[in-house]
């Protein structure tokens, strides 16, 4: 729970909030999810975010993909990631946040399944 309330923090007054009142959840659970008032339904809030995040960074990429011209090279998905983070703040900051949402899920994960390696 400790660790919901850090990336709550951290996704605190960056518009994740407004963008889950816009999908229709209402302004006071989108606020608790940032407390982890609610560690189910705020794990669940993480997770749905980790995946839009993920699809959204994966679509960039192909339209990166799509844009390059025939003869130069193409970056890796890695490598592009890495650019995109050096050249864009606002990159970065989803970048991250998209990477503890990944990993606060994979710590969930190892309890579940208790393989902590």
């Amino acid at each position: 729970m400790g660790f919901m309330k850090a990336i709550g923090e951290w996704l605190e007054d960056c518009g994740w909030t407004a963008a889950l009142v816009d999908a229709n959840i209402t302004y006071g659970t989108a606020d608790s999810f940032l407390k982890a008032s609610s560690v189910t339904c705020t794990r669940r809030a993480h997770q749905i975010t980790a995946c839009s995040l993920y699809t959204l960074l994966v679509r960039a990429y192909d339209a990166y993909e799509e844009i390059v011209h025939h003869g130069d090279t193409v970056l890796s998905f890695k490598d592009w990631c890495d650019k995109r983070k050096s050249d864009s703040p606002q990159f970065y900051f989803w970048y991250m946040a998209m990477q503890l949402e990944f990993l606060l899920l994979t710590f969930v994960r190892s309890l579940r399944q208790a393989d902590f390696s």
